[in-house]
Order: C-alpha cells, then sequence, then structure tokens
C-alpha cells in the first residue's frame, strides 16, 4: 500500500531513556499507524524537546479511534470493535507499560486532516 510516512525530528535529541524500550514504542506505534492508515494515507512521526520533557507522537489519518475507546485500547489484547486489520491487541499495552516505566504519560488526541489518531508519549528528562 502506497503510505506516506514523515518524520518531523531535529537532527540530534538528547535524552536519557531504555534505548530497547524507546524503539519498543516507536515501533509499535508506528506499526499502528500503518496498519490502521487507509491506502494512500499518511502517518507522521514527530520528536520535540521541551525543557524538562520529550514528545515522541506519532499521528495518522485513519479511521481513527472513537472517544469511547481511548481508556480501552490500552487493555491487553482489546481490539476496537469491527477492525479487520491482524493484530493480537497488545501493541498500546507495551507502549503503556514501557511509558510507565519511564515515568512518561500517554495521550490519544487529533490525527491528520480532522481524521486518524495522534498519540502522543510525553517522556520526562529530568
Amino acid at each position: 500500500r502506497p503510505i506516506s510516512l514523515s518524520l518531523d525530528a531535529p537532527d540530534t535529541l538528547f535524552c536519557m531513556v531504555n534505548r530497547a524500550g524507546f524503539i519498543s514504542i516507536l515501533d509499535n506505534l508506528v506499526d499502528n499507524a500503518i496498519r490502521y492508515t487507509t491506502t494512500a494515507g499518511h502517518v507522521e512521526v514527530r520528536l520535540i524537546r521541551y525543557a524538562r520533557h520529550m514528545e515522541l507522537s506519532v499521528c495518522d489519518d485513519g479511521p481513527g479511534i472513537s472517544a469511547i475507546e481511548h481508556e480501552r485500547v490500552f487493555e491487553r489484547f482489546y481490539r476496537v470493535p469491527g477492525t479487520t486489520q491482524q493484530g493480537s491487541g497488545l501493541g498500546l499495552a507495551i507502549v503503556q507499560r514501557i511509558a510507565q516505566s519511564h515515568g512518561a504519560t500517554i495521550r490519544l488526541g487529533e490525527g491528520l486532516f480532522g481524521r486518524g489518531i495522534g498519540i502522543v508519549v510525553s517522556i520526562p528528562t529530568t
């Protein structure tokens, strides 16, 4: 499927994280965004460093997740009703557990172009 994948990040960004954990968070979020966005869709990854935290955001223009489902998608093995893509329902549960081990928070927000979902992981840097 042709999907546009973009990265908006500084050339260098220093932050103390568990490397394997951070890569797992990034991998799960990008995999989900690609898996659930539409054909010819868009996925955007951003890394921003603030004074006391770093934000990793992954946004897409797929079908999104209804507000009613926002809390449930972090439950192990939970899949949004009507989902046809393959998966086990573990990705966001893994992301949440690793984020918590970093003292990070996760929030779900708007996706791209008025569609989809955006997931922001805010990791403390101090």
